[in-house]
């Protein structure tokens, strides 16, 4: 090293490594502050852990509530797909009546009651939909 870069004065300790807490070099400069007992306590170990676990148990249920949120919201997309379905199913079955109509009336019958049944169960499924559980 030149000595022009050991003259320099730097906050260094022995180490080489900076001081976090440079140190004037007149230390009749130095004034001394006394911290109160409450700030010491505000700012302990034992607070900085304890607000650590409390912010690891925030994180921790936000993304808990994140996947509710996210489920919740597939579940009613996959009912409004389920409804458009079932919706779909009676149409269908109703059509498939109107081909036995003259030559299987049984079955037409049978198809019909069915698919009453069905427009019931869809009824039943979007009445629902305004009820708060």
């Amino acid at each position: 090293m030149s000595s022009s870069m050991s003259s320099q004065s730097s906050p260094r300790g022995d180490s080489g490594s900076p001081s976090p807490f440079p140190l004037p070099q007149d230390q009749s400069q130095f004034q001394w502050e006394l911290i109160d007992l409450q700030d010491c306590l505000h700012d302990s170990p034992q607070f900085r852990r304890l607000l650590q676990a409390k912010e690891k148990e925030m994180n921790d249920l936000e993304m808990k509530l994140r996947k509710v949120v996210q489920c919740c919201s597939k579940m009613v997309e996959t009912g409004q797909i389920y409804m458009s379905n079932l919706r779909l199913f009676g149409m269908s079955l109703k059509e498939l009546s109107c081909h036995f109509t003259d030559q299987q009336p049984v079955v037409s019958d049978a198809l019909v009651k069915f698919c009453d049944i069905m427009n019931e169960v869809q009824t039943f499924y979007s009445v629902r939909e305004f009820v708060v559980i």
